[in-house]
């Protein structure tokens, strides 16, 4: 009897272990059992002399105590190193390596990827997981596996913007707030599902985009101005009711005005988990050749109607178009909304204006 409760406790302890040892990243904060590798890291395109940089089961991380002024981050430590911060803009991250805690702007915060104290021939090297990083900071980290090479890029890194023939109409604040939200929202989704975030060529996701486009590009049956306009690809199961609203009222828009709408490219976001990969992209709507700023559109639409449904609605029912094309085209003005797509498994899973 007694063999058998040391077996169990044996077998018992041996569970226990092998749990210890696979522990989720969002558990495993502080000593992660790294495997340090040789390789490169490059800040804003300009290589570091740093050498180190380590991995935990696939995932990268770079010694941030020692490229934090290299980015422009403050870096502080107690007189023993015990505790530590990292100031990036308005953001500070706090390591107590003796109370195994973590602070972000002084309340209690729990790394997706945890943090590793390592000395390597006389020098400290404090490991935080890239994405760990990306995720507090919003500096965006790439990852080379192959390489071993790890870029990081404070200014958001290189713009993925595909403009129209007559160019970008968002101007660069607007585009940057634009890349800032995105971000954001990106990072939420990495967050619930614990995955790993990079920039990838809108071109790869760019057909289901191009579909929708394309939907609100077909020209306005009369039946449609009657009952309401319809979109492809697009339903109540991806986008809420006010979300389809609006992107309806583009189409209508763009149809009396007889313009072509493009998507001006902000960004596209791969999210990569052990399970799948999802796509966020990010847009603005662009009317060719048309500036919504002024009152160009309206112009261009109120004649549009005057032509075309004039002859076949009652003054009534025009008079009613007419006054929406202003409303919308104030909205538009006011806004500058941009267009997010999340595509999981080549479907369109959700869309949201932002």
């Amino acid at each position: 009897m007694k063999i058998k409760i040391a077996i169990l406790v044996l077998v018992v302890t041996l569970i226990t272990f092998i749990g210890f040892e696979y522990l989720p990243h969002s558990q495993a904060v502080f000593d992660v059992n790294l495997t340090v590798k040789n390789g490169e890291i490059y800040v804003n395109n300009e290589k570091t002399d740093i050498e180190r940089i380590a991995t935990f089961c696939g995932s990268p991380y770079v010694p941030l105590n020692l490229i934090a002024s290299k980015i422009g981050m403050a870096y502080e430590e107690n007189e023993n190193g015990t505790v530590v911060s990292f100031l990036y803009k308005e953001n500070r991250l706090t390591l107590d390596f003796n109370k195994k805690t973590v602070l972000l702007n002084d309340a209690p915060y729990t790394l997706l990827y945890g943090v590793s104290k390592k000395n390597i021939s006389d020098k400290t090297y404090i490991f935080l997981g890239n994405y760990d990083i990306q995720n507090i900071y919003g500096i965006i980290m790439e990852y080379d596996e192959k390489s071993f090479t790890t870029k990081i890029n404070t200014g958001f890194g290189v713009i993925a913007v595909d403009y129209s023939q007559q160019g970008g109409y968002q101007s660069e604040s607007v585009m940057a707030s634009g890349r800032t939200k995105l971000l954001t929202y990106a990072n939420n989704i990495a967050a619930n599902i614990k995955g790993s975030i990079t920039i990838v060529d809108q071109t790869s996701i760019g057909t289901l985009v191009n579909d929708v486009f394309k939907s609100i590009n077909t020209p306005i049956s009369l039946s449609e101005l009657k009952t309401g306009i319809r979109i492809k690809n697009l339903t109540y199961k991806n986008a809420n009711s006010k979300n389809l609203a609006y992107i309806m009222d583009i189409r209508f828009l763009a149809a009396l005005a007889n313009v072509t709408v493009s998507p001006e490219y902000v960004r596209a976001y791969k999210i990569t988990n052990h399970v799948n990969d999802i796509y966020v992209v990010g847009m603005f709507f662009t009317f060719e050749g048309l500036d919504i700023s002024n009152e160009d559109l309206v112009v261009a639409s109120v004649a549009s109607i005057e032509d075309i449904a004039n002859s076949v609605l009652p003054p009534t029912e025009y008079d009613k178009i007419a006054s929406k094309i202003n409303t919308i085209a104030d909205t538009l003005r006011e806004d500058a909304k941009m267009l997010i797509f999340v595509i999981n498994k080549g479907i369109i899973e959700a869309i949201d204006l932002t």
